[in-house]
């Protein structure tokens, strides 16, 4: 130890004898247009930080920066050198100062000298004595060869190839690379159609680690995960995943000093790279023993249902409040079927998804808050709630079946009263008294008996009950008819959804402002033109809107706006844009109300 501290002590003293200098210096000052040359900053026995290159300008940076240190103790004196090379190439005649470099040393900038290069008008390749590596006769023969599919390619895997409709898939995207200097200047990745495909966030790592691939070390870099979930059957193609990279690398130039000290000469490489396809085989959900409660849930979940009261008064709200938990398609479930009492007003529930992509899947909950108001008096009985979900790991259907519910209401209950119908004797009726007085001519001998004044009095009121029961009977198939019910709040539920999004917005929460204007947009559609969550696409989307009589423009426009709200869901700008798209949102909701009467 003591020994250690007095080297340290001797090296400090040493530092201080010999010059500090940061210096600039070339390999030539005189080079034809194209030609590559080195220069290279030389820091001297001194603690420097924070290196800044000039700009370079008028010539292009080929190769660099590569750095190298040296210490050496001459009669007890120590030297410490640092040199930062970098490889140019001219790109116009004429004389160009290259401007100093500056480091950090101490509380100081210390700059270095400039350099005066002398560029001919002459290009590289007319200059015959010239003695650039490029130009030597032995380059095409010493030269590493154009880097072959073995050397960086571009891998796309799935964690299985043959899966059931709704059942996920991790697709993985994978660079693999023996060079250790790569640049991703380009990547483009395929539209998945006929399914559902969400990117793992946090899984992707874009530095290199090593692997050893066929019993060689290789550099590995995760472009992408994703878990991708097929919402039809037959066969369904990931097409290429296609990206452009710019590699450097070191190839020998055939002259024997300068691949002995610097290694040969660093090449920079543009290479178009494409993946294989990958193909799934979507096999169709089974229908042998499909339950009837069964709403497009595949993977593996728990339910829970419960009300937030028993007991309440006529015309109080009540909530059920469905909780789905697990793995699988939750963003694709449909709101479970629940047979409500008739005098029960029912409204559209509220639908909150709190599910994240993972690794393995995505794993979470989905929330119905269905709100309803008893109306009548009574003691009610309804449910119980089913769900059902197929198990692809068990292969099978399964049914989960909620307790009975019981309400108890406080109020005036309804009766009906039916009449027997029976016409009204008449008794007595030989038994009257008799007037004596004269009868007077123009006295009208008629009586309200069997007058038309007496018959329609008897029949209104049984057209009267008529036009009840009927009135009664349409209204409440217009209140069981779920269906009609979404379609005619469509656009009453999305205004109130897009004032909420408002607030998300103006809280400056980009992420769930940017989720939630994508739900009220799909939701609103859902609702509107009886489209389910299992069929939601693009192509079915259109193929309503123009059934609807809309025209092709507006069509258009709805799947343009689709696209940039779930653009902006993973790359959100600016709060401007999140303006734009709800202002979009609400004006394309406006104008199908104007344009669709349904």
């Amino acid at each position: 130890m003591i020994s250690i501290s007095l080297l340290m002590l001797l090296m400090a003293t040493a530092s201080r004898i010999v010059a500090q200098s940061f210096s600039c210096v070339v390999s030539k000052q005189e080079v034809a247009v194209g030609e590559r040359f080195k220069i290279s900053y030389r820091i001297e026995n001194m603690q420097a930080r924070d290196f800044r290159a000039p700009d370079f300008d008028g010539f292009s940076v080929v190769g660099g920066p590569m750095q190298s240190q040296n210490m050496t103790v001459v009669n007890g004196a120590m030297s410490q050198s640092t040199e930062i090379s970098y490889y140019l190439s001219a790109q116009r005649a004429g004389k160009i100062t290259i401007q100093p470099a500056s480091i950090v040393s101490g509380n100081r900038t210390v700059k270095s000298n400039s350099v005066e290069i002398d560029v001919g008008g002459t290009t590289m390749s007319n200059t015959p004595n010239t003695t650039s590596p490029s130009t030597q006769p032995t380059q095409s023969s010493n030269q590493q060869q154009t880097p072959t599919s073995r050397d960086i390619y571009i891998s796309a895997s799935a964690n299985r190839q043959s899966v059931f409709e709704g059942e996920q898939v991790q697709l993985t995207i994978q660079l693999y690379s023996i060079f250790n200097s790569v640049s991703l200047e380009e990547i483009k990745y395929p539209e998945l159609k006929g399914g559902w495909v969400q990117d793992v966030e946090d899984a992707v790592d874009t530095r290199f680690r090593q692997e050893v691939v066929n019993g060689k070390r290789i550099n590995v870099a995760t472009l992408r995960k994703s878990i991708l979930i097929p919402q039809r059957s037959g066969s369904l193609i990931f097409d290429a995943v296609t990206a452009k990279v710019l590699v450097q690398r070191v190839v020998k130039t055939g002259n024997m000093w300068e691949d002995f000290f610097y290694g040969g000469q660093v090449k920079d490489e543009r290479i178009n790279l494409s993946s294989p396809k990958i193909s799934f085989k979507v096999l169709p959900l089974p229908e042998d023993n499909k339950p009837l409660s069964f709403r497009n849930a595949v993977g593996k979940y728990t339910m829970q249902a419960e009300l937030d009261k028993s007991e309440v008064e006529a015309n109080d709200a009540i909530s059920l409040k469905i909780s789905i938990v697990g793995d699988g398609n939750l963003m694709l479930l449909d709101k479970p079927v629940i047979d409500f009492p008739s005098s029960f007003e029912v409204f559209d529930p509220q639908v909150s998804d709190k599910y994240k992509v993972t690794s393995t899947g995505v794993t979470g909950k989905k929330i119905f808050e269905i709100l309803m108001v008893p109306r009548v008096g009574g003691s009610y009985s309804f449910g119980p709630v089913k769900f059902s979900f197929f198990d692809p790991k068990q292969k099978k259907y399964v049914e989960l079946v909620s307790d009975t519910f019981h309400i108890q209401v406080k109020g005036v209950a309804a009766t009906n009263q039916i009449s027997s119908g029976n016409d009204v004797l008449m008794t007595g009726s030989d038994i009257r008294y008799i007037d004596d007085r004269p009868l007077a001519k123009n006295q009208s001998t008629r009586f309200f008996f069997r007058s038309l004044l007496y018959f329609l009095f008897g029949v209104i009121p049984f057209i009267l009950i008529l036009m009840t029961f009927v009135f009664r009977k349409v209204l409440f198939m217009r209140q069981t008819d779920w269906e009609s019910i979404r379609t005619r709040k469509a656009n009453k539920v999305a205004v109130m959804r897009l004032k909420k999004t408002r607030k998300l917005l103006d809280e400056n929460k980009l992420d769930l402002y940017f989720e939630e204007i994508n739900k009220v947009l799909l939701t609103y559609l859902s609702d509107k033109f009886r489209i389910s969550f299992a069929e939601m696409n693009r192509d079915v989307i259109y193929d309503k809107l123009i059934q609807n009589t809309l025209s092709h423009e507006i069509s258009i426009r709805v799947i343009q706006v689709i696209d940039a709200s779930e653009f902006a869901r993973f790359a959100p700008s600016s709060i401007h844009a999140g303006t734009g798209l709800y202002d979009e949102v609400e004006n394309l909701i406006s104008s199908i109300e104007k344009n669709v009467n349904l």
